[in-house]
């Protein structure tokens, strides 16, 4: 039943114009962690919306998904919405992990916390993630709303550090 919502969501909001930032410089620096993962890395272009479909977010990942189908990768991204509130830890740098079945996923992107969460649950298309996000907190689901992450790049090996 999630992955049906998901797809719907993403299939409604795919009708909406969306102009994701495709910064992928973002990721580099010495103060970014290393990424030690196996499997082949890709970049992708993250927007997330609020409810209403407004843009809350926006910037960059890396996701390896490895042959086991475990996820982990970085992140850099941005509040475009000065007035949205409660998006969660969602913005800033950070890593994140998750698992991929068939093509759904799901990734936590704060997953050294126990509770202030971003989750992402979607599904896997040629041109990219599509799904929603929910912030997540000790009284449960806090807020949502709906994700688009696109292809940057061609599949390439994983940087031993970024």
């Amino acid at each position: 039943m999630r992955v049906n919502l998901t797809l719907l969501a993403a299939l409604a909001l795919s009708l909406v114009s969306w102009q994701c930032w495709d910064d992928v410089t973002a990721l580099s620096g010495p103060d970014f962690p290393e990424l030690l993962v196996q499997g082949s890395a890709e970049s992708y272009t993250y927007c997330a919306f609020d409810t209403s479909g407004t843009e809350v977010v926006r910037g960059v990942m890396l996701i390896v998904i490895d042959d086991s189908s475990r996820i982990t990768g970085l992140w850099d991204l941005h509040r475009t919405d000065t007035g949205a509130t409660m998006i969660g830890p969602q913005v800033g740098r950070g890593s994140l992990v998750g698992v991929r079945e068939g093509k759904s996923v799901w990734m936590n992107l704060n997953p050294q916390y126990a509770d202030n969460n971003v989750m992402l649950f979607g599904a896997i298309t040629r041109a990219g993630i599509y799904g929603t996000w929910e912030y997540i907190g000790f009284p449960g689901v806090m807020n949502r709303g709906a994700f688009r992450a696109l292809r940057l790049a061609e599949r390439r090996e994983p940087p031993s550090k970024l």
